[in-house]
């Protein structure tokens, strides 16, 4: 079994802007997560790691996909009676 690595904790300072552009990534690509955001860059730069990059058709797709979700949803009965069904309410 691999020995696991100790953590330790740390305080960091950032400048504002610096902090809410971190936070938009780590909400991105690490879940909220901006301790794993942090290690991910260090990581990356210490063991030439890199993060795996969508093009901008992907990115314009998923976007439009989102936007259809949260806006295009209607509560409805018929849209509950569709939703009960899977859930066997």
């Amino acid at each position: 079994m691999a020995e696991k690595i100790p953590t330790i904790k740390k305080s960091i300072s950032f400048r504002e802007d610096v902090l809410e552009h971190a936070q938009e990534q780590a909400d991105m690509f690490h879940g909220g997560n901006l301790s794993g955001y942090i290690t991910f860059l260090i990581s990356s730069n210490k063991y030439g790691m890199t993060m795996a990059s969508k093009s901008s058709e992907v990115l314009v797709v998923e976007e439009k996909i989102r936007e259809k979700v949260v806006n295009g949803f209607q509560k409805s009965d018929v849209n509950n009676s569709y939703i009960d069904q899977f859930l066997d309410v």
